[in-house]
């Protein structure tokens, strides 16, 4: 079942198609452990993270987010960019889940330099 997860997230969620590697042990088990999480809402009653972040008011913060994100909707990164004072969103064009897409990678890099440079000028 992990390994058919993990697959399916691939091809769906990245858009990378199949995995091409053989599936490690550790893998298997990290894929058992986050679906057990996804299964059980991470253990969290139902919007808890969203009601309570107003909390982060005053932290850095920036959402960067693929526009065709399969896995967490664009909606779910907007909802959270609406309770959560101050931060900066990104949805990006033609990305889905994975860091490793270039452009998300390229927006990552872009929101981690605004934040690095708002603290400096802030000093």
């Amino acid at each position: 079942m992990a390994r058919a997860a993990l697959e399916r997230d691939s091809r769906h969620a990245v858009g990378a198609g199949p995995v091409e590697s053989p599936v490690t042990p550790m893998e298997v088990a990290a894929n058992r452990l986050k679906f057990d999480y996804f299964r059980n809402d991470c253990f969290l009653r139902p919007n808890l993270l969203l009601q309570r972040a107003s909390r982060l008011a005053g932290i850095p913060g920036y959402i960067v987010h693929g526009r065709g994100d399969l896995v967490c909707p664009p909606a779910a990164a907007a909802a959270l960019a609406d309770a959560w004072p101050g931060v900066g969103l990104e949805l990006v064009d033609g990305a889905g889940h994975a860091a490793e897409d270039p452009r998300i990678r390229a927006a990552l890099v872009a929101a981690v330099r605004r934040l690095a440079s708002d603290q400096r000028t802030a000093r």
